[in-house]
């Protein structure tokens, strides 16, 4: 078990952290550049903030699929596998032809950006010791908010001194750079146990989990939190 502060604690939780960088820059990424959006394919703001929201909601969606799945194969392969098709993803929206086709490459990269957020948390609780826990996914979670921000932060810079295209294109280098990087730094997994796969037994997983009167209030703080921020995402563009 990784025990906490060690050389290899350090090592595997900054790479699930630069991890959740790249996932989070990526999703945020078009936030600030809604307003080019609108003029570049003469659309609405209620249309040009699709590129984000739709991306949370396939994101939201896929996180129940990649669990069960990971049972049975491995939580780092589907990780590596899903971050590297979303920085292709990034790459290919820099030459999206119309808003349509662009809207479309935004939710598939919404889809293989959930690979990690959904399996972290589970690499963590398989590697670590109990003791380390609480500080591996206090600083995995730190990169959740740094990549927003440097997303956010990226896309306006670029698509100000450039346009929104090498915005994207610039995006596109950094992830491949920090995707490197965590392959790098994350050990492969030495405690997963491998499990058949049996979707019925998945949803009752789902099930016995939202029958819990405790994680219920976890539920409702999480919802609300996304809710409120799709909702200051469609509306801020109109007003």
């Amino acid at each position: 078990m990784i025990e906490a502060r060690t050389k290899t604690f350090w090592k595997t939780t900054i790479g699930l952290s630069i991890g959740s960088l790249i996932i989070f820059a990526n999703v945020y990424f078009t936030q600030p550049i809604l307003p080019v959006l609108t003029k570049e394919f003469n659309i609405s703001p209620l249309m040009s903030s699709m590129s984000v929201s739709l991306v949370i909601l396939s994101l939201g969606i896929s996180l129940f699929f990649y669990g069960p799945v990971s049972d049975s194969i491995g939580r780092r392969g589907i990780m590596i596998i899903t971050m590297a098709l979303a920085t292709v993803a990034t790459f290919s929206a820099a030459f999206a032809p119309t808003f349509e086709v662009l809207i479309i490459i935004r939710i598939i990269q919404g889809i293989l950006l959930a690979g990690l957020p959904s399996l972290a948390v589970a690499y963590i609780g398989e590697e670590y010791s109990p003791h380390a826990l609480a500080l591996a996914i206090g600083v995995y979670i730190s990169g959740n908010t740094i990549g927003g921000m440097f997303g956010r932060i990226l896309s306006g810079i670029m698509t100000d001194l450039f346009n929104w295209r090498i915005a994207f294109i610039t995006m596109g280098f950094i992830s491949l750079i920090l995707f490197i990087g965590f392959i790098l730094l994350l050990r492969p997994s030495q405690h997963f146990t491998p499990k058949s796969f049996h979707w019925k037994e998945a949803l009752n997983h789902y099930k016995s989990h939202i029958k819990n009167t405790k994680l219920r209030l976890a539920y409702l703080i999480g919802g609300l939190h996304f809710l409120i921020l799709s909702v200051s995402l469609i509306m801020l563009p109109i007003c």
